[in-house]
């Protein structure tokens, strides 16, 4: 009698070694889920196109280095919201680092004065630092963007105890803003008070007075290749900060400031020569130093062939020469998706971060004071003679102070824009002593020429009311004129 086997066992051995795979791939599952993450994402960032020496992350991971806090700063109408999911995938790409958003100039406020911001800003760092030192022992690194990465470069050269490793400029206006298309977006953002009037019809001929440079930030980005020299006497932020200032020991201590960065990252999208307008401002060759030709607004210069790098004003030129400067700006990527597309954050931004590098063996810098000058006496002989005595000439010291507003719960930041009048400045007085003359010997006395120490305060002032911009323009405009 022929016996067939059970077609119940078989289906029990079928189903039997379908779950001794299930099984054993759940172990193998489950060993991938206890490996380190942190080593799939060396992985993931080491197989990405970038260059082995930009992927800085991947090294972190691998235990490189601690990891580094890094403070993140928006752009004009922007807020430290702006910035969050930029720090989220900062957090991601580098477990374990601390990122801090600057909490102020935002919205309204972030159209305040450079000059006004920049020691606010150098001030909301030593704060931060100052309640957890160990955290920021082995220093911090500066992201901003647009108009924040301008003045994140002014903060670094700004401040003699900064302890910047890696400044990353996303889509900054390095060497500031020019453009009908670029200042009809940026009025059209002002409402229609007195001021934003003013702007829309008097740009060009008011832009460079001292009302809009203690007023408004696009004034002091504002760079009009046609007007030169007008630019270089009126704007009071740009030329300071590109060392092209006739204050020679300022421009040597920031250049040294700048140049205690470990390295320094400028990217922006490349929108052409025919429309250099990134969607924000223009042109886009400014956020990585190259600009228009002087005289012509239409065409450009590169970095090299700025007079900035050539005499190398502000450290640029020996950055780059020792490797430590980093430009890219790749193909039409749009001023926002720097903040907010992780494709172009993942392959442009994340990979300048964690580097270990040290910090540059650059000494400290110094504030040079001019020694007394001392003329020796010469030798004295019978004859009547004449002995010149040393003449020591004190120089002037000029001193400017900022009086910042209150800060309190670490947002220090006016709800409106403020104009401020600028101090009346003192000329200089000389008081020489008359020289006494004896018959057989002429000694003159010594001539002492003290100049007057001079201390200038620019105070601002903020409030929480409506301010009457064309009133304050009125009374600016009789207070300037003395009517």
């Amino acid at each position: 009698m022929k016996m067939e086997l059970p077609r119940v066992s078989i289906r029990a051995s079928v189903c039997r070694r379908i779950s001794m795979c299930a099984f054993l791939l759940g172990v193998a599952l489950l060993l991938i889920a206890c490996m380190s993450k942190d080593s799939f994402a060396v992985a993931r960032l080491q197989t990405s196109p970038l260059p082995h020496k930009d992927v800085a992350p991947a090294r972190r991971l691998a235990g490189g280095c601690a990891p580094r806090p890094v403070f993140l700063m928006h752009g004009l109408q922007a807020n430290s919201r702006t910035m969050d999911q930029l720090a989220a995938w900062i957090r991601g790409a580098l477990p374990g680092t601390k990122t801090i958003q600057f909490q102020g100039f935002g919205d309204e406020s972030s159209f305040l004065a450079l000059p006004t911001q920049v020691p606010q800003l150098a001030d909301y760092i030593r704060d931060t630092v100052a309640q957890d030192p160990s955290s920021f022992s082995s220093g911090y690194d500066l992201v901003c963007h647009s108009q924040g990465a301008l003045l994140c470069r002014a903060l670094v050269e700004h401040m003699d105890d900064h302890k910047v490793h890696t400044l990353v400029s996303l889509a900054g206006p390095q060497m500031g803003v020019y453009g009908e298309r670029t200042q009809q977006l940026v009025t059209s953002k002002l409402g229609n008070d007195g001021v934003a009037w003013l702007l829309k019809f008097a740009f060009y001929s008011m832009v460079y007075t001292p009302l809009l440079q203690v007023s408004i930030s696009v004034a002091n980005m504002w760079h009009d290749p046609t007007r030169a020299q007008e630019h270089l006497s009126g704007n009071e932020f740009l030329p300071l900060y590109n060392g092209l200032t006739a204050d020679a020991d300022g421009n040597q201590r920031r250049k040294a400031n700048f140049l205690r960065l470990a390295k320094a990252v400028f990217v922006m999208g490349d929108f052409g020569t025919s429309d250099p307008f990134d969607g924000n401002f223009g042109p886009w060759q400014s956020g990585v130093f190259g600009y228009h030709k002087e005289g012509s607004p239409t065409e450009f210069i590169s970095m090299e062939e700025t007079k900035e790098y050539q005499q190398d004003t502000f450290g640029l030129k020996a950055l780059n020469e020792e490797g430590r400067l980093i430009r890219n700006a790749p193909s039409r990527i749009s001023h926002a998706a720097w903040v907010h597309d992780y494709n172009v954050v993942r392959a442009h931004v994340l990979p300048h971060l964690g580097d270990c590098s040290d910090f540059p063996t650059t000494a400290a810098p110094t504030t040079t004071t001019p020694m007394p000058t001392t003329t020796p006496a010469p030798t004295t002989t019978i004859l009547a003679t004449t002995t010149p005595v040393p003449t020591t000439t004190t120089m002037a010291t000029t001193t400017m102070a900022t009086t910042p507003e209150t800060i309190t719960t670490k947002s220090f930041m006016p709800s409106t824009i403020v104009l401020t009048t600028p101090a009346p400045k003192k000329k200089p007085t000389t008081t020489p002593v008359p020289p006494t003359t004896n018959p057989a010997t002429t000694t003159p006395v010594p001539t002492t020429t003290t100049m007057v120490t001079t201390t200038m305060a620019t105070t601002t002032t903020t409030t929480t009311e409506e301010l009457d911009w064309w009133g304050r323009f009125v009374r600016w405009v009789t207070s300037w004129f003395g009517w």
